[in-house]
């Protein structure tokens, strides 16, 4: 690559001396070129000028930065808000509207979603053999859920009322002893274990266990702590499990077991709720026309209650103010606390509507806070390009959670958010939003469209804030409703603290991640980088992983005979595991994460080691011959074994070594005869005697059978 000019590197009194030199190629009548002169004035003021252009000319922008980075696949993040979990105790059933307030001082914490909480509890839980008794109150247990042994591998949860079919939730918190790879966004995890939910109830008529359908697993089948969602279709009986344990019951069936441990479960919460440490300001809720025709226009929303929205409605290509098109509508609560919109002249917005689908958006139904309603205007576009307009009075807003409308002589359009306007087209309806200052950016008619002219046209339509790591507060923090009457049968119990939390990326932290980002290993290309990236394959904990270059499993002759472009990966959990499926669990997601960063023309294989068997016959003559001689022995084979095998598989196991191990022993006083038998389909012996195991395997000694006499 050329290099790059240094562009900035002339100094004021470099470039005046220059051109105080050049100019006797110009005249000589220009005799006085002292400093007091004021021709020599004007030649450092353009001189100081040339200086600060070339310190232009040489820096990046903030705009070019961000560009560069994104190259790089380097994005800032935006603000985050913290989250935490609380389980709700209400008297009676009843419904959770998204947003609703929880407080703490100054936070404000708001739930994710529209949740049904349920006046019921849990009563058991345990396995087949043996039921406990459950209080909620108690954070610390240690209970297994599933053990490797047991004939039926089943977890039994009781409770003291039938459950709602429609959907289940309940948080599991697990001991997380073991130390995994989270799996954070990571989509392509596949389970150690496979489970299987069933309830015992009525179904079709027939009485007994039935399959419930999964909706939701955040713990990867009982590996991580988090949320199982999932919903029936017949009725709940209660049924008796064990000596008086009667109750409606729910199970766990374990159909493959995966674990290199039993998992252990701490606690399980009915009525658990997400919490997120952010306060929305407004929010649009959608009905399309089909919602419409059916006149089934209801929606959950805590901002409702606060009695200050904006109905808009579409016309065309555009939506109008209900009011501006002489269109009444009322918010009417009904008894299950959900809300219904209605409007006048439905003969007339039929019409309206005639050319629209059935998916097609009618109604946009603005929610405001009361202290935010008259503060949803940004401004007025003056029509001119690159318009900026800061947004008062109001910090950290969450960077999803904006949107804006602008208003058109023929009415208001839906603009969309965009990291960057250099790619739009010049009549897309896009804008930028820089949530670190607030402000909001439009185009040029060249690279996104300018906002029409008026007064007033531009408007918040969703917004919310958060205290982003201020949020992370500790548990039993959060202890009452903003809305103290509405909520006041319904009792907080806060058992987790908040994760997460944090501000945006600002220019120096971007700059920061990128120096640290170029030392990562992006792709697979040496042993070290194929070690490093299995290491950290999501929802694993690896012990061991071996590269074996240029070889795959099966093949014979290694290292004199290899595969060309083949990399083998052998891969051992952190501790010694037996079982099959657990093995093939760590080799499939090994496979899949590895994958990802191998380059195109290599093969790639993964598996576990492969375990050989050796038996060893043999006759020493010693001089002791009792119980603690023949345990020395032994102990003499197995550790030569482990030892050799330590830190690298494929070791060639020598004959010779062992021999004088054992006759280097103090009771030995000659070997008659040492024999080592093995596989001959998977491994080869010399002329020597020595073992030569093949790259991927591991031997051990299945039977020591060496007679002492």
């Amino acid at each position: 690559m050329l290099p790059l000019p240094k562009l900035n590197d002339q100094e004021l009194n470099s470039i005046v001396e220059t051109v105080m030199n050049r100019m006797k190629q110009y005249g000589s009548g220009w005799e006085d070129r002292n400093v007091h002169d004021p021709g020599v004035t004007f030649v450092e003021l353009l001189a100081a000028i040339k200086v600060e252009q070339q310190k232009n000319i040489d820096t990046i922008g903030t705009r070019n930065l961000m560009k560069f980075l994104k190259l790089l696949n380097i994005v800032p993040k935006k603000n985050s808000c913290a989250i935490t979990e609380a389980v709700l105790f209400p008297t009676d059933d009843r419904v959770i509207p998204r947003g609703t307030k929880i407080i703490a001082d100054d936070l404000v914490f708001e739930t994710d979603q529209t949740r049904k909480i349920y006046a019921n509890r849990i009563c058991f839980t345990g396995n087949s053999r043996q039921l406990y008794d459950y209080n909620p109150s108690d954070l610390d247990r240690s209970m297994v859920v599933f053990e490797e042994n047991d004939e039926d591998k089943a977890f039994y949860i009781g409770f003291k009322k039938p459950l709602s079919k429609n959907s289940v939730q309940l948080f599991f918190q697990l001991r997380e002893e073991i130390g995994r790879n989270p799996v954070g966004d990571y989509e392509n995890f596949s389970p150690l274990s496979e489970i299987r939910w069933e309830y015992y109830g009525t179904e079709n008529g027939e009485l007994g266990w039935h399959e419930m359908k999964l909706i939701l697993d955040e713990t990867y089948g009982f590996l991580f702590s988090g949320n199982i969602c999932f919903s029936f279709q017949g009725e709940m009986n209660e049924t008796e499990m064990g000596k008086e344990r009667k109750a409606f019951f729910i199970r766990a069936v374990n159909t493959k077991y995966g674990y290199e441990q039993p998992p252990k479960l701490s606690f399980i919460m009915l009525n658990s709720v997400t919490l997120s440490q952010k306060e929305t300001l407004c929010e649009t809720i959608e009905f399309t026309y089909e919602d419409f025709e059916k006149n089934e226009m209801s929606f959950w929303s805590s901002l409702a209650y606060e009695n200050h929205n904006q109905l808009y409605i579409k016309e065309k290509d555009y939506f109008n103010k209900a009011e501006d098109i002489d269109i009444l509508y009322l918010l009417k609560e009904s008894e299950d606390g959900s809300f219904r919109l209605g409007t006048s002249q439905r003969e007339r917005l039929f019409k309206s509507f005639e050319n629209c689908h059935k998916g097609d958006v009618v109604f946009r139904l603005v929610v405001y806070s009361k202290d935010f309603y008259t503060k949803g205007i940004i401004g007025s576009s003056d029509g001119t390009a690159e318009q900026e307009f800061e947004i008062n009075g109001i910090e950290n807003i969450l960077y999803n959670s904006f949107e804006i409308m602008v208003k058109s002589q023929k009415g208001w359009e839906i603009w969309n958010k965009t990291e960057t306007l250099d790619s739009c087209l010049q009549d897309e309806k896009s804008y930028i939003f820089n949530e670190q200052n607030g402000v909001i950016g439009f185009g040029d008619n060249i690279t996104g469209k300018v906002p029409y002219w008026g007064k007033d046209n531009i408007c918040i339509t969703s917004c919310a804030v958060t205290k982003a790591e201020k949020g992370r507060v500790k548990a039993f923090t959060l202890e009452e409703f903003k809305e103290k009457e509405r909520f006041s049968n319904i009792k907080i119990f806060h058992y987790r603290s908040a994760k997460g939390g944090s501000d945006g990326d600002s220019t120096e932290k971007l700059i920061k991640k990128l120096r640290t980002t170029v030392n990562e290993t992006q792709r697979a290309v040496n042993i070290t980088d194929y070690k490093e990236i299995a290491t950290r394959t999501p929802g694993l904990k690896l012990g061991q992983v071996t590269v074996i270059p240029l070889y795959k499993p099966g093949m014979r002759g290694y290292p004199e005979i290899k595969a060309e472009n083949a990399i083998t990966l052998v891969v051992e959990p952190y501790c010694r595991v037996k079982n099959k499926a657990t093995l093939e669990g760590y080799v499939e997601n090994v496979r899949r994460y590895v994958g990802k960063f191998k380059l195109i023309t290599t093969r790639l294989y993964v598996t576990a080691p492969v375990y050989i068997p050796i038996d060893v016959f043999g006759e020493i003559r010693v001089s002791n011959k009792g119980e603690n001689t023949a345990k020395l022995v032994d102990k003499t084979l197995r550790d030569y074994i482990d030892n050799v095998q330590q830190n690298m598989l494929g070791a060639t196991i020598y004959y010779g070594t062992i021999y004088n191990l054992l006759e280097a022993l103090e009771c030995t006083q000659y070997i008659r005869h040492l024999q080592l038998d093995f596989p001959v389909e998977v491994v080869t012996k010399n002329a020597f005697g020595d073992i030569q195991i093949p790259p991927h395997a591991r031997v051990f000694i299945r039977s020591n059978q060496i007679m002492l006499s």
